[in-house]
């Protein structure tokens, strides 16, 4: 009986002292272990150019009327309209969203003229390329509801996200409606009431006319923040 308590003991001695090696071991590999790689991780940016090419000297009404949306698009006098594009260049897997702003630059005004109101003027923005209107004709006033984008000044008309190289055409329209954008007709000469009078005795004017006013407008091309990696999923 003493002899097999001393092997149990022997062994159990053993047993404990293999478990003791084996947890040293596998702790001593554990925080000494460390490869150093091999491979490296690179970033390349990629290359955008980002041109605007204005093709005509830009719209030009003298002496403007009021005129229907179908006569101001059907239009082929060259100052009836403003023709530009906008030409990228990508190099790399990147897509970028460009925009297209309308600014109100209306400043110094002439002598003898004042500005005409926003609601008295309708554009429309036309792609040349798709044979295709992106803005349909619209009031000016509505458009000035859409900030440009960046917090830049003016309004937004149009943006694109591209991700190859390209050159997009376009034109722009600009005309004084024959209905303002609350639907009153649009008159050249002020509309007086024939009851109501003034202090002076003169007519109440119900309706200002647009004679002797004017408007003007650039376009502006901004690049978005919103660049981002091209997958192929």
């Amino acid at each position: 009986m003493n002899n097999k308590s001393s092997e149990k003991f022997i062994l159990s001695v053993l047993i404990v002292l293999v478990l003791v090696v084996s947890v040293v071991g596998i702790s001593f590999a554990f925080f000494t272990y460390a490869k150093e790689g091999k491979t490296e991780n690179t970033i390349h940016s990629g290359t955008l150019i980002l041109n605007f090419n204005e093709h005509t000297n830009g719209i030009s009404l003298q002496n403007a009327f009021p005129v229907s949306d179908d006569e101001a698009l059907a239009s082929s006098e060259q100052n009836s309209y403003f023709d530009f594009s906008v030409e990228y260049t990508i190099v790399g897997q990147t897509s970028i969203t460009y925009e297209i702003d309308i600014v109100d630059i209306t400043g110094n005004i002439m002598s003898g003229y004042s500005k005409l109101d926003s609601k008295n003027l309708k554009l429309a923005l036309y792609n040349n390329d798709s044979k295709s209107f992106i803005v349909t004709p619209s009031y000016f006033s509505d458009i000035e509801k859409k900030a440009a984008g960046n917090n830049k000044d003016g309004y937004k008309l149009h943006e694109k996200a591209v991700s190859t190289t390209g050159n997009d055409q376009y034109r722009l329209y600009m005309w004084i409606p024959e209905y303002d954008a609350v639907g009153n007709k649009v008159s050249m000469s002020d509309i007086l009431s024939p009851t109501e009078k003034n202090s002076d005795g003169t007519p109440v004017i119900l309706q200002k006319g647009i004679s002797n006013q004017t408007f003007s407008v650039k376009i502006n091309i901004q690049a978005l923040d919103t660049a981002s990696l091209v997958t192929n999923d």
